[in-house]
């Protein structure tokens, strides 16, 4: 399980089924979800999207990678294009949290390609708005 939170329902679908149009970027520490990044939440309250991750989803664990100040986070970033179905919404302490499980495609594209194979330079995730900044690791 890692987790996802947003400071906005605004944006987010009601639609059981999501899909990120690049990376999306996880924890997987609850509370560093929702200590910060649902703080301070914006129009519509917060969001914690709890995200049950299949094998063989491609991902990157950001903390062998990344600056070693923020490897409490515990960053999990998923690939291009996930795909989420909702299995479970409710109310928890002022906030929305919306149980999900992603979906395997048939031919998952490695983080930082197109569908051709590509280095695209992709470096921003979104999920409806809610983004993550940084840069795709070299892979040379």
């Amino acid at each position: 399980m890692v987790y996802r939170g947003l400071r906005s329902r605004t944006g987010l679908a009601l639609d059981p089924n999501l899909e990120s149009p690049s990376f999306l970027s996880t924890t997987i520490a609850r509370d560093v979800a929702l200590g910060e990044f649902t703080v301070p939440s914006g129009p519509g309250g917060a969001v914690l999207l709890e995200i049950s991750v299949r094998a063989g989803t491609p991902g990157v664990w950001v903390p062998a990678l990344g600056d070693p100040a923020l490897a409490y986070q515990g960053e999990l970033l998923l690939g291009r294009g996930v795909q989420l179905a909702v299995r479970d919404r409710r109310d928890e302490d002022g906030f929305a949290v919306q149980n999900v499980s992603n979906k395997l495609s048939n031919e998952p594209r490695r983080m930082g390609e197109d569908e051709a194979g590509r280095d695209n330079g992709e470096t921003r995730s979104d999920l409806h708005g809610h983004g993550y900044t940084g840069t795709t690791p070299d892979r040379s």
